[in-house]
């Protein structure tokens, strides 16, 4: 299957070059949402230019392949996607995360919602509230991958470098690591 986006990694900060591929492998094979990996030597021109990890891009042909549906919102929490309310204002969370599907539409409205009920929920009707919309399970043994591998770049660390989709099929947010 031919891809039209990739992602090339030069191992910042990880001179083993091992810490991504693992980590994404581990997700992978325990059926957790999480692009795939791989390395390749990339050369520019017919010179070499080094050793990079290949990494499969978390876009429509990703949701395609994962879920029935890939016509819903796609937000990558960046630089900062703290799972805070910043309001009704789409606006208030632009400098949090990013859209990365129906981009011409930029209809955060789902987003909002699923914001409002993580924090404005009753504590007595929050679980109930986050298992009607969210694959809590999935999300679960991401969050619990993250920690067992002290990925601080991530949601846990640093509130970045993860994916929310909200399948519109299933009315179901994923998380994808």
């Amino acid at each position: 299957m031919a891809r039209k986006k990739f992602v090339l990694n030069n191992g910042f900060k990880d001179p083993s070059f091992l810490r991504e591929k693992l980590a994404l492998d581990l997700m992978n094979d325990n059926g957790i949402n999480a692009p795939r990996c791989t390395y390749a030597r990339v050369y520019l021109n017919g010179s070499y230019w080094g050793l990079y990890t290949l990494v499969e891009a978390v876009d429509k042909t990703f949701l395609d392949n994962r879920f029935d549906d890939n016509e819903g919102n796609l937000f990558k929490g960046d630089p900062s996607g703290d799972f805070r309310w910043y309001g009704t204002a789409a606006s208030g969370y632009y400098n949090h995360y990013e859209l990365h599907t129906n981009e011409t539409a930029n209809d955060w409205t789902d987003l909002i919602h699923a914001m409002d009920v993580v924090n404005n929920t009753p504590a007595n009707l929050l679980a109930d509230s986050i298992h009607a919309r969210f694959k809590t399970q999935n999300l679960l043994r991401a969050w619990a991958a993250n920690n067992l591998l002290v990925n601080l770049d991530a949601y846990l660390g640093s509130g970045h470098n993860y994916y929310v989709y909200h399948d519109s099929t299933a009315n179901e947010w994923r998380w994808i690591a």
